[in-house]
């Protein structure tokens, strides 16, 4: 009978830290990265330095922003477990395009958007 009495006061601790955790996660809020200044810095465009980005792209962002194969143009998430979870997920569109994509920032800004939304 103690073992039982010990084993739900345990049990009611961790449910005690699950919930304190669910409740920190929902309402915690969204950072704000706005006043995170803009560095102003070149970017290497060598053959090393692009095959480096190439690789990084391809492990990290192809994933959701690239769908079936196609370029980066972003447009529905297409997991289902998340989509369920979360409802529709609509991912960026990260090509070099001025009007609907990224094409207009300046490398400052794509690696403050890269560093924060990483972190």
């Amino acid at each position: 009978m103690k073992i039982l009495k010990i084993l739900g006061i345990l049990l009611g601790i961790l449910l005690l830290l699950v919930a304190a955790f669910v409740a920190f996660v929902k309402f915690k809020a969204l950072p704000d990265y706005s006043a995170t200044p803009i560095p102003e810095l070149t970017v290497s465009k060598d053959s090393l330095s692009l095959a480096l980005g190439k690789k990084l792209v391809d492990h990290d962002c192809a994933g959701c922003h690239r769908p079936k194969g196609r370029v980066y143009s972003g447009g529905y998430f297409e997991d289902i477990v998340a989509n369920k979870t979360f409802g529709d997920i609509y991912v960026p569109n990260i090509t070099q395009s001025v009007n609907n994509g990224i094409g207009d920032y300046s490398e400052g800004e794509l690696y403050r958007l890269i560093r924060n939304w990483s972190e």
